[in-house]
């Protein structure tokens, strides 16, 4: 009676463990993926914030080093790289990549093509409030 009532405990305990294990691996993944869809839709938003911040009159200079901090202040985790950071004459470019440690990196190109139908007018108030 003794014996058995042992080996019901010594395999309720490898259950609970192999359970464990495998609801760990299940939320890890979970979790990995929630953040891989989050840094592809940050990144996306912020090379359209760096696109209008290059429509400005601010510097490239200063809107990339806004995209990169932005990108850092969410992301802690991963790689920034920018491959492409324009102003042409009748384009705007950002291409930009997020590496987390995988093979294949997230990747987004943002591009604004200028022609002279295209003016970027906001009225601002004494206020520096836009209209």
């Amino acid at each position: 009676m003794q014996t058995s009532r042992f080996s019901q405990r010594g395999q309720a305990l490898i259950e609970s463990i192999v359970a464990t294990l495998a609801i760990s691996i299940l939320l890890m993944g979970g979790l990995s993926m929630l953040y891989l869809c989050f840094a592809k839709i940050w990144l996306k938003h912020n090379s359209h914030e760096a696109l209008i911040c290059l429509v400005s009159q601010r510097s490239p200079v200063s809107c990339k080093n806004d995209f990169i901090k932005n990108m850092h202040s969410v992301l802690p985790f991963g790689r920034l790289m920018i491959d492409e950071f324009f102003t042409y004459s009748d384009h705007l470019s950002i291409h930009a990549r997020w590496s987390f440690g995988m093979k294949n990196d997230l990747q987004h190109l943002s591009h604004f093509r200028l022609n002279e139908y295209q003016i970027l007018w906001v009225p601002i108030t004494p206020g520096g409030r836009t209209k």
